[in-house]
């Protein structure tokens, strides 16, 4: 870990959005006045402006928390060039540490290329930065500074800008000192309240002192007639009138005896809340306006919310939820066949391809229908010696009937793997599409044809040393019986590896690998696969059928369709392509640092 916290924080920060909102207020007291913010909903490149550059034409921002910094500047500046944006030097603005060299050939990149200049801000200089004249807005952003990596008191970091209004009382004036706070803090004002700060394991009289020193932008007192004789309070006022550069604004909370007070704040005027609530709020709003003390502007204050919560994506209407359940239906009755001789796992293995069937004590074989005449099993008779209902007896043979029904249409859906002609992994033991297949037309809900692939290459590594890496959709199935005895089948997607010499990646090695092949697939892409998948099996019918008759095994191939009250507004969802894009980006974080980009083979 960074021995600087500033640095850690930084690195570690996985908030993009308020990385962008920190990054615009640090370019702001950098000498960028009136910078527009723009990052967000396809910002085209830019994520923030500044149109007042002496050099002719605005400046464009660019904001990054990844690792891959140098490929995000370049994809940020093509995007800027494709859409003929008018600019004469781009800052870029970086969590990460940019070494020397790096930065010399960046700048002189940028500057052949698309011919502008290029300023970076890495890590190192904005910790510099944070610790000199931008200070206040080290503190302004505690959502990536954590205060418990700063010296703080009463939840407020010690070294930083006076930029915030300290209401000070006593516990008898709580509940107006409460409401007072909370009227500046609408109005759009930063304000530290003794009462509702944190404070355990602290000395409240010397937290409110240090406070009064090092963040206090204005003073306020609660004084009533108890107050005005607690001698602490007394004497933070005292520190407060003497402190230079600091004003204090008395708050009468009940009519106070003037006699009481000291000197200086026997002479200051007091906003009058003993009279009225409203009038003195209104004195008090007043009077901080006019020593120069304004509240956040409302576009500014809405920035800052909106970089600690995601857009409102949900919308009042219905919508049709899809999951990656099937129904499925099942015959009544379960057959029993007798062994005539015990058999080996080879041949259990090998009649399962063909026959969906389960073990029961003393040589017993438990099945839905008679077995084809290709099954090599040593059976007296292909005809079954009894059939059962299994939903009438819940153990025969030594098998509970719940579990035999759930492993044989387990079973069955191993039948359709193989009919459908998916390869089967020994290593593994499971089924996955074959390497050659990429693409595949399926139907979606809505009734469109679209192609998704199941299987695919992605390329990773150093370009001097890249690599291919495989991928086959294999699917993986789990059956349940809910009380009213209908059957259904879970669908869950695995990602089988594999190198270019065709071997299995280790399994110490799945997770980072799965991660590569994965990190743009979210829940569209996965449902998309799992449709495919499903249909892919039924070979284009409506149900995946194992059997005939009274003995046929159906799957339907169409999910399970619920009425959710609510919907997602897919223009919202819009506004986070670009988080999404970040987020992808940081999930590579525990790669390796040589790792790249991974480019898709998919064919879809």
């Amino acid at each position: 870990m960074p021995a600087d916290p500033i640095t850690y924080c930084l690195e570690q920060n996985t908030d993009y959005a308020a990385f962008e909102t920190m990054c615009a207020d640090l370019m702001e007291s950098a000498g960028f006045a009136g910078i527009e913010p723009i990052g967000g909903t396809r910002d085209s490149g830019r994520d923030a402006l500044w149109s007042g550059s002496g050099d002719g034409g605005p400046v464009i921002f660019a904001f990054s928390c990844r690792k891959d910094w140098e490929h995000k500047l370049l994809e940020d500046c093509e995007r800027i060039k494709e859409c003929g944006h008018q600019v004469v030097k781009v800052v870029f603005v970086s969590s990460r540490p940019v070494q020397a060299q790096a930065r010399d050939k960046a700048i002189q990149l940028v500057s052949e290329r698309f011919g502008w200049c290029l300023d970076i801000y890495d890590v190192r200089r904005i910790r510099v930065m944070l610790k000199g004249d931008c200070r206040s807005v080290l503190t302004n952003h505690p959502n990536i500074f954590s205060p418990p990596w700063f010296d703080t008191r009463g939840g407020l970091v010690i070294d930083g800008a006076r930029d915030t209004l300290i209401v000070d009382h006593l516990e008898c004036d709580h509940a107006f000192a409460t409401w007072l706070s909370r009227r500046l803090e609408l109005v759009g004002y930063k304000v530290w309240c003794h009462g509702i700060a944190p404070l355990v394991g602290e000395n409240a009289h010397d937290t409110v002192r240090q406070l009064i020193e090092t963040r206090a932008l204005r003073y306020l007192p609660v004084l009533s007639d108890k107050a005005a004789r607690y001698r602490n309070l007394l004497d933070r006022c005292a520190q407060a009138t003497s402190t230079s550069g600091l004003t204090v604004l008395p708050c009468f909370a009940t009519a106070v005896d003037k006699d009481l007070l000291g000197e200086q704040l026997r002479s200051t005027e007091a906003a009058r809340f003993d009279r009225s609530w409203a009038t003195g709020l209104d004195e008090l709003l007043r009077s901080l306006k006019a020593t120069g003390v304004h509240p956040t502007p409302a576009d500014e204050a809405t920035h800052h919310v909106r970089s600690l919560h995601s857009p409102v994506v949900v919308k009042d209407e219905p919508e049709a939820i899809y999951a990656n359940v099937f129904s499925a239906t099942v015959p009544e009755a379960i057959a029993a066949f007798q062994l005539s001789d015990d058999v080996t796992d080879d041949e259990i293995q090998r009649a399962r391809k063909t026959w969906a069937f389960a073990r029961g004590h003393e040589r017993v074989i438990l099945a839905f229908e008679t077995p084809p005449e290709d099954v090599c099993l040593p059976l007296l008779d292909h005809t079954p010696a009894r059939r059962y209902a299994w939903k009438s007896l819940r153990n025969e043979y030594g098998v509970n009937s719940m579990n035999a029904i759930k492993e044989l249409v387990r079973r069955t859906m191993g039948v359709a793997c193989e009919r459908a002609s998916l390869a089967w992994c020994d290593d593994r033991e499971e089924y996955h599409v074959p390497q050659a297949e990429t693409a595949y037309l399926f139907r979606d809900v809505d009734g469109q044809r679209r192609k998704v692939s199941l299987a695919g290459y992605r390329s990773y590594g150093r370009r001097e040393d890249r690599k291919r890496l495989h991928y086959q959709l294999a699917p993986r199935f789990r059956v349940g019986v809910d009380e009213d005895w209908r059957v259904w089948v879970t669908l869950r997607i695995y990602i089988r590896l594999v190198g270019d010499d065709g071997t299995l990646v280790p399994r110490t090695s799945i997770a980072r690998r799965r991660k590569k092949v994965t990190k743009q697939w979210w829940n569209k892409e996965w449902f998309m696969r799992t449709l495919a998948m499903m249909q892919r099996m039924g070979q284009g019918k409506d149900t995946i059928d194992v059997g005939a008759g009274r003995e046929k095994v159906s799957v339907r191939t169409t999910p399970l369709r619920l009425e959710c009250p609510l919907s997602i507004d897919v223009a919202a969802m819009d506004a986070l392509d670009d988080f999404q894009s970040e987020f992808s980006a940081l999930r590579e974080d525990d790669e390796e640092e040589g790792d790249e980009t991974l480019l898709d083979g998919d064919g879809a």
